[in-house]
């Protein structure tokens, strides 16, 4: 409660098909629970997120992943100690990161390719040519990590965005890494989760290893990739 002191219920509604027709029978139940911290400007600064199916920590302050996974993996082993005893399991583990590059001067100036490589594999070549600067793109694959196959997910997309009531030109990078396995893979001996925090450490390697790909060698020094 120190430190997550916001908690809002999360509902979910119930609703049945008979004979291919959905019914006007509707259930609302709870769903979930979601702890939140605020910061001072009233945004969100930190979300932990419990449900029937997944548990999720969000941070909106991001700095540096050693401070960053240190307050968040706190906030997971706390959520797996009220689970002890039950015959919930481990089936995947996922790290997701969204990064935004904002372009402050007038969207017709800018360049995709000051930004991305443009010899990566993971944008479609038309992205750099476009005339409205507005492109999206979305692929997926599998890469090996250690003994484990790694989901890689990567979204890219450019969008105009209000800040401060001026129009910005936006480019987004999602990207999420997901190990799924058997529950053993998961297993841990005792209370450290020490597995789990090797896992995310691991997916941590594989978002740089992403980013390093896609962006250019002057963008990842500004933002000192190797260090974050």
């Amino acid at each position: 409660k120190n430190y997550l002191p916001k908690a809002n219920h999360v509902e979910k509604f119930d609703f049945k098909i008979e004979n291919d027709q959905l019914t006007n029978s509707s259930n609302k139940v709870l769903g979930g629970i979601e702890l939140q911290r605020i910061n001072e400007d009233g945004s969100i600064g930190w979300i932990l997120r419990v449900s029937e199916s997944s548990i999720s920590v969000h941070c909106l302050n991001y700095t540096q992943w050693a401070s960053v996974f240190d307050e968040a993996f706190g906030y997971l082993k706390a959520a797996f100690k009220r689970l002890e005893g039950g015959d919930s399991l481990i089936s995947s583990v996922g790290l997701m990161y969204v990064d935004r590059f904002v372009h402050n001067k007038d969207p017709s100036t800018s360049n995709l390719s000051e930004l991305f490589q443009e010899e990566s594999d993971w944008v479609f070549k038309h992205a750099f040519n476009s005339k409205n600067k507005l492109w999206h793109n979305h692929i997926g694959w599998y890469e090996d990590l250690d003994e484990m196959s790694c989901l890689n997910q990567l979204k890219t997309s450019a969008s105009y965005v209000n800040i401060n009531n001026n129009q910005k030109l936006v480019v987004t990078v999602d990207h999420n890494a997901i190990i799924s396995g058997e529950s053993n893979d998961f297993k841990e001996d005792g209370d450290s989760c020490k597995k789990l925090e090797e896992i995310m450490n691991k997916l941590h390697g594989m978002n740089k290893k992403v980013l390093g790909m896609l962006l250019t060698e002057e963008v990842s020094a500004r933002i000192n990739l190797g260090g974050l």
